[in-house]
């Protein structure tokens, strides 16, 4: 974890600036909204995921390192259907990755300065830069 973003984070908490942190200066209230934190949601027509998903698993049974650490290697197929939409692999290029059953929205922002949303109701997404301009796309409809 600290190799991937995590020293930042915890000197963004250090009492002292350009020190590392320690994890008891993060406050309570930041580790009860972690801890709150909802790892998968699923609607009628589409699975979400931080990373990975195991589709031999139901989502109830997927583990940690799925959820949150194995980047996605191509597309998933979930057993009902289901479209997932995910995170985690990094799209160097800045687009984001349509492999039909499986949307990857990373679009390295912090590589490439790009963040992505994507309006799973419509397929029509919106990239923001750094300089604060904004494109919008559309992908096909599932």
């Amino acid at each position: 974890w600290l190799n991937y973003g995590g020293a930042e984070t915890l000197a963004s908490y250090s009492p002292r600036p350009g020190r590392m942190g320690k994890l008891d200066d993060v406050p309570d209230e930041h580790w009860q909204f972690l801890d709150g934190l909802v790892h998968t949601h699923e609607t009628e027509r589409v699975v979400f995921a931080h990373a990975g998903l195991d589709p031999a698993k139901p989502l109830d049974g997927q583990t940690e390192d799925a959820l949150f650490w194995k980047p996605l290697e191509g597309p998933i197929a979930w057993p009902d259907g289901k479209v997932i939409v995910c995170g985690h692999t990094a799209q160097k290029s800045g687009q984001v990755l349509d492999l039909g059953t499986t949307v990857c929205i990373d679009t390295c922002v912090y590589g490439t300065g790009t963040l992505t949303c994507l309006d799973v109701t419509t397929w029509h997404g919106w990239r923001a830069d750094l300089l604060g301009r904004v494109t919008e796309f559309d992908l096909p409809k599932r």
